[in-house]
């Protein structure tokens, strides 16, 4: 997407985030890729599907957009407002989440992962695999077996996700 086109968007999400007119920004499956959005107001716009891979978020509003399928590997996403951002799909790995609101990161025996809230819903993604929370609370067993984990590491996980159920949020 030119630089123009984009700037054009946001200036009309910007108004409609304010109710002065505008329309909301819809982004959906834009290639976005490494673009400067750094303190963007992408409050509920639609970016579903959209190329964020390596894209400058810092401290952008996304609150309650829709991210679903959407690339953000690489992203710096440090400070940004992801409270009830639909991140189902997405995909952040190696993006820089140091300060995010609405996501809380941790590292989970050799994988990464992150727990989110959309829509009073708990959501974990460990590694590549995402369910809500509830599901990997009911079946954390099944799926550690279906990788082929040790029992030591089932063990491991089982504890750590009751953790993750357990986290107390700050909306």
């Amino acid at each position: 997407m030119n630089a123009d086109k984009l700037t054009k968007i946001l200036e009309d999400h910007r108004k409609w985030v304010t109710s002065d007119g505008g329309q909301k920004a819809n982004l959906w499956r834009a290639n976005l890729g490494g673009a400067d959005l750094r303190e963007a107001n992408l409050r509920g716009a639609d970016l579903g599907g959209a190329n964020l891979r390596e894209a400058n978020l810092w401290i952008a509003d996304l609150q309650g957009a829709d991210l679903r399928g959407a690339n953000l590997r690489g992203a710096d996403l440090r400070g940004a407002n992801l409270r009830g951002a639909d991140l189902r799909g997405a995909d952040l790995q190696g993006a820089s989440l140091r300060h995010t609101k609405g996501v809380k990161v941790f590292l989970l025996g050799a994988h990464s992962g992150y727990v989110y809230r959309y829509k009073e819903v708990s959501y974990l993604q460990i590694g590549c695999i995402h369910h809500s929370l509830e599901h990997w609370l009911e079946n954390w067993k099944t799926i550690g077996e279906d990788n082929n984990y040790t029992e030591a590491a089932l063990h491991n996980y089982g504890l750590q996700i009751q953790l993750l159920a357990n986290l107390k949020w700050e909306d």
